[in-house]
């Protein structure tokens, strides 16, 4: 079972990547998700492909679109960052997660 906050899924739409996810209410003011995935640079060197990004409207099942990513089919690392302002807190967690 899954506790909240938390990323439900990520899905390739054509060229955008598509984070659904979960929060608790009362809701956060901001919410940021970042999507790193080990790649390959030209030069050899293995690097990480990084995307981030937010929902448009924050509701207790959010979507966050991240327009022409990247990313491909596979595992990644996922880290979530929720704000609240009053009160004033601060969540953050990460998640082993797949792309499909």
């Amino acid at each position: 079972m899954s506790v909240r906050p938390n990323i439900s899924s990520l899905t390739l739409e054509g060229s955008d990547l598509v984070v659904r996810g979960e929060s608790d209410e009362p809701l956060p003011t901001i919410l940021q998700v970042v999507v790193v995935q080990d790649g390959a640079a030209e030069d050899g060197r293995g690097e990480a492909d990084v995307e981030a990004g937010g929902p448009k409207k924050i509701v207790t099942s959010w979507k966050a679109t991240l327009k022409d990513t990247e990313l491909e089919k596979g595992p990644v690392q996922t880290l979530g960052i929720e704000i609240r302002v009053n009160p004033y807190e601060v969540c953050s967690w990460v998640q082993s997660r797949e792309i499909v």
